[in-house]
């Protein structure tokens, strides 16, 4: 197996809700419900990235917060076979407001359950259930 894919997510916390963002239709593992974030690139550092990619992606800045989880997960699905390495940071909106839409949305943690969601995300919502996020 190659080396692993290095991703950094968000998890986006407001109050009892938690910020997720749809795959699109026409790529890998379409239509499954993430954190947002992205690959951290050769010699960046994983928040960097994490800024980076939602900077890019939502037009937000995000003030940094403390490591949630660290999560492993291989895809051997849909022609796809790779290893990633999630590492999941708590983060909080600095500043724009996060749109809600067909591919965003603010949901509580048990709601996350009842979503399509990646599969290697599963473990992060498995950790906000047992922590308490509801």
């Amino acid at each position: 197996m190659d080396v692993p894919h290095l991703v950094a997510v968000a998890l986006l916390l407001s109050r009892d809700r938690v910020y997720v963002v749809r795959r699109p239709p026409g790529g890998a593992l379409p239509n499954l419900w993430q954190f947002p974030g992205g690959k951290v690139e050769f010699g960046e550092h994983p928040w960097d990235a994490l800024r980076r990619e939602l900077r890019e992606e939502l037009g937000l800045s995000i003030a940094r917060g403390n490591v949630f989880g660290v999560y492993s997960h291989v895809y051997d699905v849909d022609g796809l076979h790779a290893h990633y390495v999630l590492i999941a940071y708590r983060a909080a909106i600095r500043r724009n407001r996060l749109l809600e839409g067909d591919d965003r949305r603010w949901t509580t943690a048990s709601g996350l359950r009842r979503l399509a969601v990646l599969p290697g995300t599963k473990p992060i919502v498995a950790d906000l259930l047992r922590r308490g996020f509801t």
